[in-house]
């Protein structure tokens, strides 16, 4: 798969952020199952699974104008050429490192933080959201 793209199957999603760094989400519950399924993938390969579930969190922008309270702190440019679903990337929102998923054509953005940034991170989500005239993103 491309740098900077995600690729999905309903629940679980897997970034490619780097030539060697992947992101992979789920639900909590299937955890253990997942990481064991990538273990099983890459045996014999040299590889490092860690488990950031404890550090970051998950937030979901959503609605028709998700992408302008997005930007209201986002440097990138989110429109369908630029930034089309399957796009995934490290950006800032504010002064916040961010990691920026859009798995689907449906305008939903998932953000992910560090548990450390996510009270300013919300924060600025909802100020953002006031911002944005006639913003049905939540």
């Amino acid at each position: 798969a491309p740098i900077n793209t995600v690729g999905t199957d309903g629940e679980v999603w897997l970034a490619r952020l780097g030539p060697d760094e992947w992101l992979v989400g789920g639900p909590e519950a299937d955890a253990d199952l997942l990481q064991g399924r990538i273990h099983e993938a890459l045996a014999g390969l040299p590889h490092s699974l860690v488990d950031v579930s404890h550090r970051n969190v998950g937030i979901d922008v959503s609605g028709r104008q998700a992408a302008a309270v997005l930007n209201a702190g986002c440097p990138l440019d989110l429109s369908e050429t630029a930034f089309p679903p399957g796009s995934a990337t490290r950006t800032l929102l504010g002064k916040a490192e961010i990691v920026l998923i859009r798995a689907t054509a449906a305008p939903l953005y998932r953000v992910e933080c560090w548990r450390s940034f996510s009270t300013y991170v919300h924060g600025f989500l909802n100020e953002a959201v006031f911002g944005v005239e006639g913003s049905a993103a939540h």
